[in-house]
């Protein structure tokens, strides 16, 4: 598909929508979305990219919520499950 008309369909999508958003956050997203549930290499590939370099440093943003989950489950795997810990004045 040709650039401008996916840059035309985002002009009228947006307006229609009133979000206002980009080519390259729906490639965002896309890149952001596939990253959990491909492998690397095929994900380099449906972005089109030559190096996976490039998709980690333009499109894969970290979601805060699974680097908790992430380290909370490391920290389980590492020391066995941890009862929930209480903050300050709790």
């Amino acid at each position: 598909m040709d650039r401008t008309i996916i840059e035309d369909y985002v002009v009228r999508l947006k307006r229609k929508s009133g979000v206002d958003f980009s080519c390259h956050s729906l490639r965002r997203l896309f890149a952001t979305t596939l990253y959990g549930i491909t492998d690397l290499e095929t994900l380099r590939q449906l972005m089109r990219h030559a190096s996976i370099d490039t998709t980690f440093k333009c499109y894969i943003y970290a979601d805060p919520q699974k680097r908790h989950e992430a380290l909370k489950q490391a920290g389980n795997e590492l020391f066995g499950k941890q009862p929930a810990q209480k903050g300050c004045g709790q």
